[in-house]
């Protein structure tokens, strides 16, 4: 709606909060303009600062207005309103806004008031209720909705009871929520603590902050039965998903949903801070998703179950996943599909995948990102493989144009700490092109990249494959790239440089059975040690601990002299 005018208030209530509000929104305003700040992410240090000043859950700071008619019935208008406005027996909307607690003493009161079209102004202060559209398209809304100040002071708090805020009428995109703090909501074992949308509704969620609510699935906000919501500049903190799925967000249900420009930070305990599951599909762009943790699931972004998902400009930061094939920072599942493009995924840390896992028979695009400071497994511990990416499982994957640095992965016998791709006779297809693995790290094999499995095919052409390493083992293989196990292989026009392994092979290490194969789509050459004949790649620079062993940039396994 935007900024709404001075005459839909009542001066009564304006003295209360006025002086506060006013210095709050200069202060915020005179942040702004120092540090050009565009997303929200970026002023959620001072928003916490307000919340903490004017808007605890407890009402301490933020109590509720008093207004004329607040001991009387709830269900009506405050006594001074001035006019009826609970007569919509035309089913028309009325002419101005109504504002609570002006007009009501309570939101709901406003909303069972209402028609479609209607606008609800809603006061600073703290709204102790659960509140339900009623299937009506009307804009519920603060006074100044975009303002973050004045969204940390308006607050629906659900006291523990239920879902905070309900849609469950079929609403159109005509139905806005706009500029509130919805807190204190708890599903218990069902789903939905902040939000829950059901039945083909499709509401805009815009400049809330949803914050310290509870629910087994979807603690945030929950979205099932062919719902369509957008939800864009909110800020998603600190809720809590029972240990169970989505505690920022939980889509199913051949759900679509948007969600922009909105942050999800410090959420503990569920598989996936955005979790999109059975059909539906998600876009998911320009967020920051930072500081979520779980002990069994995905840190950041989880799509499963034949979903789908546009994964692109966000900065996915500092988050933590646990359990096999789960990630720190995105995990595609069981007949998914994503593109995942233009992100920005950095120090993520999970138990078997640091960054990326994309796993069962589903299929990525993985495509300009920056992937760096990520780490799969623990030093010291047998675990964690694909430091920046691992795939597995029956899947197809384009990995081109990203920046892949500075990641590491601490299994003892499977490493990658680049990227790993994993097949114990389950097809795996991917293409690794144009992309630069800078200074990754392996415990054992395949500092840049690893690649096993008899029906894994891989294509690698056209990377700068550099500075990468394996020097935690003795036996360390592979500083560059490491094949084994039957992979088939085509490499060519690729730049392998000062790469390093404590065993053998500096460049690439051959074990066994794999082919391998060059631009031409003739088999190297295996009989030598160097292979001579190798001319698909250039190398340079790369090194090795084997002072028996003359063959550096590669060695192919059955060339025993080289033990």
């Amino acid at each position: 709606m935007g900024k709404v005018q001075k005459d839909y208030y009542s001066s009564k209530t304006v003295s209360r909060f006025g002086i506060r509000i006013l210095i709050t929104c200069l202060l915020v305003l005179l942040a702004f303009s120092l540090l050009g700040c565009e997303q929200m992410e970026q002023y959620f240090p001072l928003l916490e600062q307000i919340i903490e000043r004017f808007g605890s859950n407890n009402g301490e700071s933020g109590e509720s207005i008093e207004t004329p008619g607040e001991t009387g019935d709830p269900s009506e208008p405050a006594e001074d309103a001035g006019n009826d406005l609970n007569d919509n027996e035309n089913g028309v909307p009325h002419q101005g806004p109504l504002v609570v607690p002006d007009n009501y003493s309570t939101i709901q009161a406003a909303i069972n008031a209402s028609w479609h079209g209607d606008v609800i102004i809603v006061r600073p202060g703290t709204y102790e209720e659960n509140i339900d559209f009623k299937g009506r398209n009307i804009t519920l809304q603060s006074t100044d909705p975009e303002n973050p100040a004045i969204a940390a002071q308006t607050i629906i708090d659900g006291q523990g009871i239920g879902p905070v805020v309900s849609f469950a009428g079929g609403q159109s995109r005509e139905t806005r929520l706009l500029g509130f703090t919805i807190t204190g909501g708890d599903a218990g074992t069902s789903s939905g603590g902040g939000i829950r949308i059901t039945g083909n509704a499709a509401p805009q969620i815009k400049f809330n902050i949803i914050t310290d609510n509870n629910a087994c699935y979807g603690a945030g906000a929950f979205v099932d039965n062919k719902s369509q919501p957008t939800f864009e500049n909110n800020i998603f903190y600190a809720n809590t998903a029972n240990r169970r799925r989505g505690a920022g967000i939980y889509v199913v249900g051949q759900s679509r949903v948007i969600i922009r420009n909105s942050t999800f930070r410090d959420h503990e305990g569920a598989d996936g801070v955005i979790h999109i599951y059975d059909n539906a599909y998600a876009e998911i762009t320009g967020n920051t998703i930072i500081n979520n943790s779980t002990d069994f699931g995905v840190g950041g972004i989880k799509v499963v179950l034949e979903s789908t998902a546009l994964i692109t400009g966000n900065t996915i930061t500092g988050n933590t996943g646990a359990g096999d094939h789960y990630a720190g920072a995105i995990s595609i599942h069981r007949n998914s599909q994503a593109d995942i493009t233009n992100n920005t995924i950095s120090d993520n840390k999970g138990k078997n995948v640091g960054a990326v896992c994309i796993y069962r028979y589903s299929e990525a695009t993985i495509e300009g990102n920056t992937i760096t400071g990520n780490e799969a497994g623990s030093e010291g511990v047998s675990s964690g493989a694909g430091g920046g990416i691992m795939i597995t499982y029956y899947t197809n994957v384009d990995i081109t144009g990203n920046t892949i640095t500075n990641n590491k992965a601490w299994h003892h016998v499977h490493s990658g700490g680049g990227i790993a791709i994993y097949g114990w006779g389950q097809e795996n297809n991917v293409t690794i092109s144009d992309n630069v693995l800078n200074n990754n790290r392996g415990y054992r094999w395949g500092g840049g990249i690893f690649a096993s499995g008899t029906e894994t095919t891989v294509l690698i052409k056209d990377n700068s494959i550099e500075n990468n390493r394996v020097g935690d083992h003795w036996l360390a293989d592979g500083g560059g790239i490491y094949l084994r196990s039957g992979v088939k292989a085509t490499i060519y026009d690729n730049k392998i440089f000062n790469n390093w392994a404590e065993h053998k092979a500096g460049g690439i290490y051959v074990a066994r059975d794999p082919l391998v194969f060059g631009r031409d789509g003739i088999p190297w050459n295996r009989a030598c040690c160097p292979p001579g004949s190798e001319t698909n790649n250039i190398y340079e620079g790369n090194a090795h601990g084997h002072d028996r062993c003359t063959s550096i940039d590669v060695y192919f396994h059955e060339n025993y002299p080289c033990y």
